[in-house]
C-alpha cells in the first residue's frame, strides 16, 4: 500500500544525484517500517483504551442500582470513548408501545427537559423508532446524502452523523 512519498526539493539545479535518490529511497523504506509502526502501536493502543473502558463499565455498571448514577456513568463512559454532540438513552414500554426518554445531553450538558418525554413507536418518520421496530443498529454516515430508512424532521442542532443501537435483553 502506498501510504505517501517523501520530497526534496532545493534551490540549486543539480542539487540531487542518483545516488541521493538511493540514499532517500532507503531512508523511506526504513521510514514506512516506523510510520507503520506507530499507526499499529497507535491502534494497539486505541483498542486496549476501548477495552478498559468497557471492562470498567461493566464493573461499575453491574453494581449501581440507582437509575440515574448508572445513566450517568453510562454516559460519561459513552462520552470518552466517542464525545457525542449529543447523547439520548431510551427505553421501550412494550404494554404502552412507547418510547421514553431517559437520559439526554447535547454538547455534553443534560437536557431535562427531553428526559421525561415520550414517542409513540407507530410514530414513521422516527430513527429511535426505527432501531426499536427492527432490532437492529442504525449507523448513517452523513444524513444530508446517505438514505435514511425514515423521514425525519430535525429540530434544533443539525446532525449529519448519527449512531443508534437497541438495548436487548
Amino acid at each position: 500500500n502506498r501510504i505517501g512519498f517523501i520530497s526534496l526539493d532545493h534551490s540549486d539545479q543539480y542539487k540531487y544525484s542518483g545516488q541521493d535518490a538511493e540514499l532517500v529511497h532507503d531512508f523511506a523504506n526504513q521510514a514506512v517500517i516506523a510510520i507503520e509502526n506507530n499507526r499499529l502501536f497507535d491502534e494497539l493502543r486505541r483498542k486496549t483504551n476501548e477495552i478498559e473502558v468497557v471492562y470498567e463499565s461493566a464493573l461499575v455498571l453491574t453494581q449501581e442500582l440507582q437509575p440515574d448514577t448508572f445513566y450517568d456513568h453510562l454516559y460519561d463512559q459513552v462520552d470518552k470513548l466517542f464525545n457525542p454532540d449529543a447523547y439520548i438513552l431510551a427505553t421501550y414500554n412494550q404494554n404502552s408501545e412507547m418510547i421514553n426518554i431517559e437520559y439526554a445531553t447535547e454538547a455534553g450538558v443534560r437536557q431535562p427537559q427531553a428526559e421525561g418525554s415520550s414517542l409513540a413507536l407507530r410514530e414513521k418518520n422516527s430513527l429511535l423508532g426505527w432501531i426499536v421496530r427492527n432490532k437492529t443498529p442504525l449507523l448513517i454516515g452523513n444524513a444530508e446524502t446517505d438514505s435514511l430508512p425514515v423521514r425525519t424532521q430535525q429540530t434544533g442542532k443539525t446532525i449529519r452523523s448519527f449512531l443508534g443501537v437497541p438495548l436487548l435483553v
